[in-house]
């Protein structure tokens, strides 16, 4: 089953827009994800209570996931690790995992599984070098920027100071998740319905 569309997001979740694309940012549009925040609490009570608290479905999934999908997780883990902490190209993975260029490549190879993908400025002609990487899947970006990097105090129950460190940053680390949002509603024409274009993407 593909990911639900941001514009049904509030049919499980009839918070303000803001909070939406919140939510959008940490849990994208998996229905099983969505299901597990309650419509009745706010957005950051659903954070610690769903994803930051040790023993929860969200706390958990990603490395369940990732210990499923491959042999040897740890260094995909280290992996996209980098990546969700801001490492997109070759060189700053490299630097940032202590892999090689050819070990580092090979695990960008994730894209068969539709977990990352690598851009080029959307005005780059065929053939030009320079690539960032990204993760594609909003829950697995939040979990590995927040949550893995804290799991010594989160399994020592810290929660709290760990989601005051979240609230400092997460408004600029729903950007990316926005312009994902921009490009989905240009693509389904919510905006911008009579425009036409060749090429969608970030500059």
């Amino acid at each position: 089953m593909n990911p639900l569309s941001f514009q049904y997001l509030h049919e499980f979740l009839p918070w303000d827009i803001t909070d939406q694309v919140r939510a959008y940012a940490a849990l994208g549009g998996i229905l099983a994800y969505l299901h597990k925040f309650n419509p009745t609490l706010n957005f950051w009570k659903n954070i610690s209570e769903n994803i930051l608290e040790k023993g929860t479905f969200l706390y958990s999934e990603a490395e369940i996931l990732l210990n499923y999908e491959f042999r040897e997780p740890a260094n995909y883990m280290v992996l996209l690790r980098a990546i969700a902490s801001g490492k997109v190209s070759i060189g700053e993975i490299c630097n940032c995992t202590g892999m090689d260029k050819g070990m580092v490549s090979k695990y960008l190879h994730l894209g068969n599984l539709h977990i990352i993908r690598d851009e080029l400025p959307v005005t780059s002609h065929p053939g030009a070098r320079g690539k960032q990487y990204r993760i594609i899947d909003p829950y697995l970006l939040f979990w590995f920027r927040y949550v893995y990097p804290n799991r010594i105090d989160l399994e020592f129950s810290r929660v709290d100071e760990v989601q005051q460190a979240i609230m400092r940053s997460y408004d600029h680390h729903c950007g990316q998740c926005f312009e994902n949002l921009v490009q989905e509603f240009i693509r389904e024409k919510v905006i911008l319905p009579d425009t036409s274009w060749e090429r969608l993407g970030r500059w």
